[in-house]
């Protein structure tokens, strides 16, 4: 008698998530926005800075570190996130970030256009790991690059972030 295990395919899932904290250069008002689940419709749905230099905020605590299963293998982390500026001229671009901590991670993605508007940007990821994801200190961070000394207000509404990842499931070879 002996047995082997088998894997015989991978089952691919999702989990997503909007986070739970967020922290930033400076003090944003009504922080909470940035995660609180509101879509932004007006400005009073969104989290917002004064400011006359490159700024950032980075939204935490997606809890992934409960949520993926044992032996999974992430395949690709999807984030998108909702922002925009006053007056776009004063600002060179948005950028977006996986971070543990401060310390970036993965690549960085810069959104086509500074929007007056409430824009939604996404893209997607093909270099986390599942180890990253579950840290408690992941988190996805917006930078404001600024252009010029004047002082302008930045808004920022979400990041969401889904986890495509698989599972291999195994089967059990009696002979």
């Amino acid at each position: 008698d002996w047995s082997s295990d088998v894997c015989s395919s991978d089952l691919a899932l999702v989990a997503n998530s909007r986070g739970s904290s967020q922290t930033g250069s400076a003090t944003w008002t009504s922080g909470t926005n940035a995660y609180d689940g509101t879509y932004g419709t007006t400005t009073n749905t969104y989290a917002s800075l004064s400011t006359s230099a490159t700024s950032w905020i980075t939204v935490a605590g997606y809890g992934f570190n409960t949520s993926i299963i044992d032996l999974s293998d992430v395949n690709t982390l999807s984030v998108s996130f909702r922002c925009y500026v006053t007056t776009a001229s004063r600002w060179t671009s948005i950028v977006m970030q996986p971070y543990l901590g401060t310390t970036a991670i993965g690549t960085s993605f810069t959104a086509g256009s500074v929007p007056t508007t409430g824009t939604t940007f996404s893209t997607t990821f093909t270099n986390i790991t599942r180890s990253q994801i579950e840290d408690p200190t992941f988190g996805i961070r917006v930078t404001y690059n600024k252009s010029g000394g004047a002082t302008d207000v930045i808004y920022f509404d979400f990041a969401d972030v889904s986890v495509d990842y698989s599972i291999e499931q195994w089967e059990s070879l009696y002979l």
